[in-house]
């Protein structure tokens, strides 16, 4: 017989795109923080200026910042999954999606991400150098991990390292001082309140000496130290400080107005506020070597200053703020600048400002965003902000507290969770935390109304309304749990973890807890939806479901199991079921139990066009081996003409070829270790059989 080879090069191209960070200025007598707040609830968050985020697929591995981007690659918060994806993470101290309390980390999986590392660089802009720096940081805690290696010596564990640089390329390793490590746990669950654990490094010197108009590039590398790097630990670092040191102590150099009443106008003859700060010539903030005393005065204007318009900054701060400054005239364009008494340090004359002649009365009510502008997910809680402004749109007080309600104007879907909330007196602003809306949809507008009727209320601009389940898999879809592997895309798992004995191979996924369940968005009908499943224990009553839906939000019963109709085995069992061909959701959930678990394994979701069949029971097509190294034997069970094709997990066509022979060598070196599918058509019938391959 004649064998014939089949190669597939894959060539990958990069495409090189530009992006322009600016470094972060520091000088000696300064501090830098940075507590990653500004990321909001978003998956891909963008990073702060003069941060940016990376990963490599080696342990104990910092690449470059110049080849590093600002954008994450996934999101965590409360609860994160045992099976949640490696990558960088955009984390959030409570609700993933309305936490404003965020930190920067990462998750490795066996496969990818076993490193991941978040950089920063800073400029000396000063006029002298910097001997040292004092750094200080939290590694935050967001899931736990029962990674073998975390039980050997010291330093064999998932932590973070800090390491230093000044060219961005090669680095440092920055010492003991800057690497904090966790033990194992005897999980991979998340927390039910994020960060579970949170250690400080607090004060740390880093010896390092960079000249005025130099670089100092920091990286945080987050890894293990050996090549096993499955069931890790989410960690995360947040509250970064750093301050420059010098051997020549720095003193203030000019005194700078950085805020006037909080940036309302103040009120003729009613008193406001205005804070003034010590800094060097680039507006740095330069703490005092002694008392700084100062006196205010008015630089464009016709009015006078009274009230508390003299301060002192203190030895050893920087900033002071004046509550109690009066003027005496209501006009625009009002300038202050601050000199010290001893008339030693330049000053800066600080923005104009409007002085009113009345208090700003608030008139309406103004939704300032949704769910921080990023699109809500139907049945998942976001959040509005409601502000209180005058006529003009100026921000204004309000004098008593005001009752909100919420009520949707435009969609088909109900609104529910948290509609009313109170803008307490003397504030302008609230965050109604807790909305709910139910249906994914375009179109929806939500308003905002004070309950006494007294503000106008305001709508908001026309919303989309994603699905829950925004990941979409192609069909066909299949999973097994083969360990280090992720979840494919569109597959959601809500409690599962890991259990040791699988249908032909070991693991499968279990579920433990009453409610646990497992979702899989997918792109087409399915005509079949095949899966494995097995009862460990189950005591009656008990229920297991396997749900449908077109939305994603709204399911109906595919089939149930209980003690009472349908009884799962005890033994690993197939099942087959046939969706509505409309539904684009399936959900398998435990839904009551009494006592033990379920274990599932090798769903696989296909329609007419592709079937997936499992590798031990497939008489047309066998491949050997397989598990294999890249090179693999077909066997079909009679000669003929057959089309080949390879696909990924996604249904991304990877190969196609022809052959004519009733065996062919497939080699498959060049791709990379995971989970494939070898789909075989015989031209002359049209019948094709489809199997798993697997490249370990």
């Amino acid at each position: 017989m004649r064998k014939i080879t089949i190669l597939m090069t894959m060539l990958f191209v990069l495409t090189g795109i530009s992006y322009s960070f600016s470094q972060i200025s520091i000088s000696a007598g300064t501090t830098v923080t940075q507590n990653f707040d500004s990321l909001g609830g978003a998956v891909n968050a963008t990073l702060p200026m003069g941060w940016k985020v990376d990963t490599a697929n080696v342990q104990m591995k910092v690449k470059t910042f110049a080849g590093a981007t600002n954008i994450t690659m996934r999101s965590g918060g409360n609860n994160m999954s045992s099976t949640a994806g490696n990558g960088s993470y955009n984390f959030g101290a409570g609700d993933v999606v309305n936490a404003t309390d965020r930190a920067i980390g990462g998750l490795s999986s066996g496969t990818k991400s076993k490193s991941v590392n978040i950089y920063t660089s800073l400029i000396n802009n000063g006029t002298s150098n910097i001997t040292d720096f004092t750094v200080s940081y939290d590694v935050e805690k967001y899931r736990q991990g029962r990674n073998a290696a975390q039980t050997s010596p010291k330093g064999k564990a998932f932590r973070i390292q800090m390491f230093h640089s000044t060219d961005g390329v090669n680095w440092t390793n920055s010492g003991n001082d800057f690497l904090t490590s966790f033990p194992a746990d005897d999980t991979t669950k998340g927390y039910a309140v994020a960060p579970g654990v949170t250690a400080n490094v607090v004060n740390k010197t880093l010896s390092m000496s960079v000249a005025p108009g130099s670089l100092i590039y920091l990286a945080w590398n987050y890894s293990v130290d050996t090549s096993y790097t499955s069931y890790s630990q989410a960690l995360g670092i947040d509250n970064v400080s750093i301050t420059a040191n010098s051997g020549v102590p720095i003193v203030p150099s000019k005194l700078t107005i950085t805020d006037v009443n909080s940036g309302s106008s103040p009120v003729r003859n009613i008193s406001f506020s205005v804070t003034v700060q010590s800094t060097n010539t680039q507006n740095n903030p330069v703490n005092a070597i002694n008392d700084i005393p100062f006196t205010l005065f008015v630089a464009n204007g016709t009015g006078t200053l009274s009230g508390t318009y003299t301060g002192t900054i203190p030895s050893g701060g920087n900033r002071i703020t004046l509550t109690g400054v009066l003027y005496d005239v209501a006009e625009t364009a009002v300038t202050l600048y601050p000199r010290d008494n001893a008339d030693t340090l330049l000053y800066d004359t600080c923005a104009p400002f409007n002085v009113l002649a009345v208090p700003v009365v608030p008139t309406r009510l103004k939704i300032l965003s949704v769910n921080g502008g990023v699109n809500p997910l139907a049945g998942i809680p976001f959040a509005v902000v409601v502000q209180a402004q005058d006529s003009a749109g100026n921000v204004a007080n309000v004098s008593s507290n005001v009752v909100i309600d919420l009520s949707k104007i435009t969609g088909t879907g109900l609104l529910s969770g948290t509609l009313s909330d109170s803008i307490l007196a003397g504030t302008n602003q609230k965050a109604i935390t807790g909305i709910i809306y139910n249906t994914a949809e375009s179109g929806v507008s939500i308003q905002a109304a004070d309950r006494a009727s007294l503000l106008f209320a305001d709508t908001s601009a026309l919303l989309t309304v994603d699905g829950p389940y925004p990941g979409i898999a192609n069909i066909p879809t299949f999973y097994d749990w083969t360990p280090s592997t992720d979840y494919p895309t569109g597959w959601y798992n809500s409690g599962l973890s890991f259990y040791t004995t699988g249908h032909v191979a070991p693991n499968s996924g279990k579920f433990d807890n009453q409610g646990d369940n497992l979702v899989i968005h997918f792109n087409d009908s399915v005509t079949h939806a095949k899966f494995w499943l097995k009862k460990n224990s189950v005591a009656s009553p008990y229920q297991f479901d396997i749900l449908e839906s077109v939305n994603g939000i709204a399911f109906t019963t595919l089939h149930s199991y209980s003690n009472a109709g349908d009884s799962l085995a005890t033994p690993f069992t197939e099942y087959s079921l046939v969706p509505s061909p409309a539904s684009r959701f399936i959900k398998f959930i435990y839904t009551t139990k009494s006592s033990g678990n379920i274990a599932i394994d090798e769903v696989s979701l296909t329609n007419s066009n592709i079937g997936i069949t499992d590798r031990s029971a497939n008489p047309g097509l066998s491949v050997r081996p397989n598990p294999g190294n890249g090179i693999f034997y077909l066997y079909t069970s009679s000669e003929g003409i057959y089309n080949l094709n390879i696909y990924n997990m996604l249904g991304e066509q990877l190969l196609s070829n022809v052959f004519n022979t009733h065996q062919a060598v497939l080699n498959l070196s060049g791709f990379e270790k995971g989970i494939y599918l070898v789909r075989l058509t015989e031209k002359s019938t049209g019948k094709s059989t489809t199997s798993k391959l697997i490249i370990n």
